[in-house]
């Protein structure tokens, strides 16, 4: 595998679900994780990938 593919197939479903309910919290609730495992997996997958697809806010449950 090359080298720049730093993620793996949990994080890029963890990613797809994310984007699908637009909340971290609700991804959380949905897969049973703690929302700083959650944000901390989007956070390597944006850095692994040098791109940042997730527009974050502060209000909880806003749309990503």
């Amino acid at each position: 595998m090359t080298s720049y593919f730093h993620y793996d197939l949990h994080s890029l479903r963890l990613f797809i679900v994310v984007a699908e309910l637009g909340s971290l919290t609700r991804a959380a609730d949905r897969t049973s994780m703690t929302l700083s495992a959650v944000s901390k997996r989007i956070a390597d997958l944006e850095r692994s990938t040098g791109c940042d697809p997730i527009q974050k806010t502060d209000t909880p449950h806003s749309n990503i």
